[in-house]
């Protein structure tokens, strides 16, 4: 009997148990396959890069060094310098509709640690600080004052 439904098998007649299975196979291949840097960039979106690298580490179940190299091999730059581009922009987005909030306040909604830290990295990304930057913005949110220099 098994010799039969093994024949079957081999010429396609009783193919629907084995095609019944494959999907689920290949689903959990593909779950696995899937990258896990791509995952953990889009962990750094939802947070606004505002999660810590070891915590994320934590989260795909490897360690920082490991998370490190992939995500340099798949995307790129490492996942620390993403975050810090990604806590940026959202700066620059909550000061492009300023509403007079302290810095200290934007910079702790962002995920800086302090309003230094905030300005450190606003000045090495935008090359200016993040006042200056506030005083060149035009009326209504349409850009940026261009700064000419003599």
């Amino acid at each position: 009997m098994a010799v039969r439904a093994d024949r079957r098998r081999r010429r396609g007649r009783s193919a629907g148990a084995i095609v019944d299975q494959r999907p689920v196979v290949v689903l959990v291949v593909e779950v696995r396959e899937r990258p896990p840097s791509a995952w953990a960039w889009r962990r750094l979106r939802e947070t606004s890069g505002r999660l810590a690298i070891g915590e994320l580490a934590t989260e795909l179940g490897c360690t920082r060094r490991h998370l490190i190299s992939r995500f340099r091999d798949q995307i790129g730059p490492p996942p620390k310098t993403v975050a810090r581009i990604m806590r940026f922009r959202r700066v620059v987005r909550l000061l492009e509709s300023y509403d007079g909030t302290r810095l200290a306040e934007v910079a702790q909604d962002c995920g800086y640690f302090d309003q230094a830290h905030l300005n450190r990295d606003f000045r090495e990304l935008a090359g200016t600080t993040p006042s200056a930057y506030i005083g060149c913005l035009l009326p209504d949110g349409i850009g940026v004052r261009a700064q000419v220099r003599a």
